[in-house]
């Protein structure tokens, strides 16, 4: 009997989730075809979002190949727990992912208006954000007085013109900009997995709305020449959640440079906004991600932008992930606003214009490395936004009971963690706990940690914040601290605890010293003041993924728990460092002595080997999934570990 059921349960299971695999191909495919073999691909986009998809079916777009100005729409589709409906690309090698984009030729008449400005008589019905003139990109004005035909060629104004710069009739050029569609469009759509491909331009290049759970997006490229990468949003009452973006790649391909413009709120991206913009979504995931070049945030947390008392986030957890803008002139930050229950670790933010903005309330933010805010160009004496984290009253909530420790903030122009209200909503009881901030306030006042309020608001009131076992060092000042109007060295500053309700205790102000600043490595060396000079964290482990505490009831100050002297091996050790890391497909190892490795092993985080490689410094990782690994070097004279960081 129970052979029997056995059977038939086996019988169903492969009914009910029965896997045929379709293939698209844009240039040998035909839509009268049955999909379900590489030689009888479908051809268009069109032809997959008219069929309905079941569980375990999978949707194979060939490599190599381009759609342009078609919408993939997942719509109405839905897997099950552990059998999803999935896209992916075909065949499995390392030829180009296949690419979908709305960024297409455009053909419009035109009307000179005098001063080398002509307007399209059959403009767009929707907004360009970014337009390429024979392939280049222009750079956008907010309106047709900021044109100057040097910087400004272009704009697209509130009554629906296209004005732009040229000398002659642009009938004569070839005019790109994305179509109306985003790339992507999901909607009541269940158990999807989304891999191996790249999406491209659209106001975003994947849009999330309502009644979408369960989705994975892996190793994908989003974004490019697009205004956003990832809108997820909803308008009605069911949330997005339960999505997992990871090993994807966010790159805006955006480098124009306007730090001539006047600043204007809103219009400061110059048609490059978020990588990721989540407006209502809940228990989300975005982890081991890069981005690259976005205006205003790489990932942008904001349940509530339109104002209002509903937020519509929490839950979002965004980890091992890395982010830059060295091209733009206001953006690449992190920003959390109205949102709650968020967690935010192990992320680098390196080489922005603009500061981290950490609201909302009960979220955690630790062991992250921000390094390098800047002062965005495009505003005057713009200390106050070139934070590493900002704790302000932007939001439509109270900022309260959120804690940020265990973060290494370095090398910013403004104020290493500032609490700063410029809002209407009041700032409490929140923890600032275990923090490095290092080398913080380069171009004014040389704080690592200040606490302002400003003359220019009335309502919003800061106080009942707890701040402690910060180490804060700075090469040329001690006074590495404000409370109020006035900088202060750290005993100072300690000694403001009551004010306000603040408890402000055992911060201290030394070297922390780092294993190696100048190669980046912040371990602690044994004679380091941040060891044991921590207080309890709600972290349980480092930015290695190591206990906190090590050993004992000790916490410490940083990113990384001290270890303790490890001796691998009795012999001589070679030190050894990896180039570039992170890395994308080869890395290389350099030895100080010049030593050959006899084998060089790859762990995941773990502990599963995934590549050996002997006799060999150049190693090659081009099907390495994005993500945390450690490299393991063997010689005659023992073993060393570095760790590596990959980014697809």
């Amino acid at each position: 009997m129970k052979v029997f059921f056995l059977i038939l349960t086996t019988l169903f299971s492969t009914t009910l989730f029965a896997q045929t695999t379709y293939y698209v191909d844009a240039t040998n495919g035909n839509d009268n075809n049955s999909g379900t073999s590489s030689s009888t691909a479908w051809m268009t986009i069109n032809q997959v979002n008219n069929q309905s998809f079941v569980s375990g079916d999978s949707i194979l777009f060939k490599r190599g190949e381009t759609w342009s100005n078609e919408r993939l729409e997942i719509v109405g589709w839905s897997g099950n727990t552990g059998v999803s409906i999935s896209f992916d690309a075909y065949p499995n090698n390392a030829d180009p992912k296949p690419i979908i984009t709305t960024i297409i030729p455009h053909a419009l008449s035109w009307t000179s208006i005098g001063s080398n400005l002509w307007k399209a008589n059959t403009p767009p019905n929707y907004h360009p954000e970014r337009i390429w003139m024979d392939g280049n990109e222009w750079l956008r004005g907010n309106s047709v007085s900021e044109i100057d035909g040097i910087n400004f060629l272009w704009c697209y104004d509130l009554a629906g013109d296209l004005t732009l710069s040229s000398v002659g009739n642009p009938s004569i050029y070839t005019i790109e900009y994305a179509s109306s569609l985003s790339p992507v469009y999901m909607e009541d759509a269940h158990f999807i997995s989304v891999k191996n491909l790249d999406f491209q331009g659209g106001w975003t290049s994947i849009f999330i709305n309502n009644n979408v759970t369960h989705v994975l997006f892996d190793q994908l490229s989003i974004g490019k020449n697009a205004s956003s990468g990832i809108d997820i949003n909803a308008d009605t009452s069911i949330s997005p959640h339960q999505l997992t973006i990871q090993n994807c790649s966010f790159d805006a391909n955006f480098t124009l440079d306007y730090s001539m413009a006047n600043f204007s709120p809103g219009t400061d991206n110059r048609g490059c906004s978020d990588g990721i913009f989540i407006q209502a979504a809940d228990s989300c995931e975005i982890t081991n991600c890069s981005f690259k070049n976005w205006g205003h945030a790489s990932i942008n947390i904001d349940g509530n932008p339109n104002g209002g008392s509903t937020v519509k986030v929490s839950t979002i957890s965004v980890h091992d992930n890395f982010a830059t803008s060295p091209d733009i002139c206001y953006g690449g930050r992190m920003a959390i606003d109205d949102a709650h229950h968020c967690e935010l670790y192990n992320n680098r933010i390196i080489n922005t214009s603009v500061q981290c903005q950490f609201n909302g309330y009960n979220n955690h933010i630790h062991h992250n490395i921000i390094d390098g805010t800047t002062n965005p160009p495009i505003i005057d004496n713009a200390v106050e936004i070139s934070a590493g984290i900002d704790i302000d009253s932007y939001s439509n909530t109270d900022v309260h009971h959120n804690i940020y420790e265990n973060n290494l903030i370095k090398n910013t122009e403004g104020v290493g963690i500032q609490i700063s209200t410029t809002g209407d909503y009041n700032i409490h009881d929140n923890i600032i706990r275990n923090n490095i901030i290092y080398n913080c306030g380069t171009v004014t006042d040389v704080q690592g940690l200040g606490l302002f309020v400003h003359s220019n608001t009335s309502s919003s009131q800061t106080s009942n914040n707890l701040i402690q076992n910060n180490l804060l060092f700075n090469s040329t000042t001690s006074n590495t601290t404000r409370f109020g109007n006035n900088s202060q060295n750290i005993n100072a500053f300690n000694a403001f605890t009551g004010t306000q309700g603040y408890v402000i205790a055992s911060n201290i102000s030394n070297d922390p010293q780092f294993v190696n600043l100048a190669t980046q490595d912040y371990h602690l060396q044994a004679t380091s003041p941040c060891i044991d000079a921590g207080t309890v964290t709600l972290a349980t482990l480092d930015f290695d993924g190591n206990n906190i505490p090590f050993t004992g009831s000790t916490y410490d100050i940083g990113i990384y728990e001290y270890q303790g002297l490890v001796e691998l091996t009795e012999n001589k050790q070679h030190d050894f460092t990896i180039y570039p890391n992170p890395a994308k497909d080869q890395f290389t190892i350099q030895t100080k002595d010049d030593f050959s490795p006899k084998k060089v092993s790859i762990f995941n985080a773990n502990g599963a080997l995934i590549l050996e490689i002997n006799n060999s410094t150049t190693i090659s990782i081009p099907n390495l999934k994005g993500g945390v690994y450690f490299v393991y070097l063997e010689s005659d004279s023992g073993t060393q570990i570095e760790r590596l960081i990959v980014l697809k």
